[in-house]
């Protein structure tokens, strides 16, 4: 009995001492959300999509080339259909842009999926104006800058190749108006 007990009280110090396994309060956080606007894009994934409760404000207002959506339950649901079919991506920021509430940042985003481009990756040149604010300072406006051709209609077959056509020819116009 005495070395049972024994037993007990060692495994107890050895549990004791063992930290335990992540729990939801160990999460990746984003606080507060208006000094963590890097951390948040670079973080943010299909598999942490519990990051947008911690950044956006319930009542946020979201707009990029693609939608404009009211609301954060909204906004998760868009982002999880977006993240859906994508294998990797990195923002990698130029600067920021301090006013107030108001942060605009410039970045560039490197985005990969085997959808598009052959799974080779994507660079994207964009912006985003995202206000804080509300009861506890999260963002309650975000508005991305981006081109959706450069990004999308350029790395599909037939309309990639259309794109590029028009492009080229807007070019060689824009340049014969210049001599």
């Amino acid at each position: 009995m005495p070395f049972r007990i024994l037993n007990v009280i060692t495994l107890f110090l050895v549990c004791a001492s063992v930290p335990p396994f992540a729990s939801a309060a160990e999460r990746i956080r984003i606080e507060p959300p208006s000094e963590n606007i890097e951390k948040f894009f670079n973080e943010f994934n299909r598999d942490t999509l519990y990051l947008v409760e911690d950044f956006y404000d319930p009542a946020v207002e979201f707009h990029d080339p693609i939608v404009s959506i009211s609301g954060r339950d909204r906004l998760r649901q868009y982002y999880k259909g977006m993240y859906e079919g994508i294998d990797r991506v990195r923002f990698d920021f130029k600067g920021e842009i301090k006013e107030g509430a108001d942060h605009v940042v410039f970045w560039t985003m490197v985005l990969q999926t085997r959808k598009m481009n052959k799974g080779k990756p994507i660079s994207v040149d964009g912006t985003s104006h995202i206000r804080f604010g509300g009861p506890e300072g999260k963002a309650v406006y975000h508005q991305d800058y981006f081109d959706v051709g450069a990004m999308v209609y350029e790395h599909v077959p037939v309309v990639g190749w259309m794109t590029g056509y028009v492009k080229g020819k807007l070019k060689k116009h824009a340049q014969m108006k210049d001599e």
